[in-house]
């Protein structure tokens, strides 16, 4: 699925904000001026962090992305620094994802970084 600009659907309350940037991969809408995320239409509560970590990826979804870009465009980490928090927070999304019932799904790219996939099966 492509990366579209789109307005959400009239059944999601939300501010009418013009040029509003809507990113829609699988069951999910993410409103980056309004920072607000849908599932099925059902707002998801995200930390900011999480959200930006979230944003990166969905707007990234046909590559695979490094931790140390992830540190770098997410946390803001100019130098390369050890450590597992892009791991730590990848969890936690997968969990609130996999909560919400999303289709989206975070894959680890064994040493080297993460990428998204949608998933056809929406039961598990």
């Amino acid at each position: 699925m492509n990366e579209k600009a789109i307005y959400m659907p009239d059944a999601i309350e939300r501010e009418n904000t013009e040029n509003s940037q809507i990113i829609e991969i699988a069951n999910i809408l993410l409103d980056t001026d309004l920072r607000q995320v849908h599932i099925h239409g059902k707002a998801m509560r995200l930390t900011l962090m999480e959200f930006d970590l979230l944003s990166h990826l969905a707007a990234n979804r046909n590559r695979v992305i490094s931790r140390k870009e992830l540190l770098r465009d997410v946390w803001h980490f100019e130098n390369l620094v050890e450590t597992r928090a892009t791991d730590d927070m990848i969890k936690r999304l997968r969990k609130k994802l996999r909560c919400a019932g999303s289709q989206l799904k975070i894959i680890t790219v064994w040493g080297y970084g993460f990428k998204v996939e949608v998933s056809d099966n929406t039961n598990n």
